[in-house]
């Protein structure tokens, strides 16, 4: 079943089309952030495919931003200082990573927490053990 991402793309922050050099859109995007927010941010990069599914959705997308955020101190679903930068045919989407999150969870109908649980990387439970 394909996925319409357009929901997602809406909550966008910052979007550039036709992007013709990676590195300095996101440096572009990151400086649109921080002139925002006046804060720093990490960079998650990923490129939505052409038919995005739910398969992508959970193992594309979430998987792999939710261990990236564990693993980055940023914890889920907050993820506070992550900006998804999300490539779209030719343009280039930031989204707060916690809006991504929010995002899935409603199309999947999970809850952030299982999510974190699913795809997190356990470390703070490892450690307390």
């Amino acid at each position: 079943m394909s996925i319409d991402l357009q929901p997602l793309l809406k909550s966008a922050f910052y979007k550039e089309e036709e992007v013709q050099n990676a590195s300095e859109a996101i440096e572009r995007l990151l400086e649109s952030y921080e002139k925002q927010k006046h804060a720093g941010a990490r960079p998650f990069e990923t490129v939505a495919p052409s038919d995005p599914d739910e398969q992508w959705v959970r193992e594309g997308l979430l998987h792999r931003l939710i261990y990236y955020c564990d693993s980055e101190g940023a914890g889920v679903p907050e993820c506070a200082g992550v900006i998804v930068a999300m490539y779209v045919g030719s343009s280039l989407y930031g989204i707060l990573a916690r809006r991504v999150i929010e995002w899935a969870s409603g199309l999947l109908n999970t809850p952030p927490e299982k999510l974190r649980e699913l795809y997190g990387t356990h470390e703070v439970e490892t450690a307390r053990r």
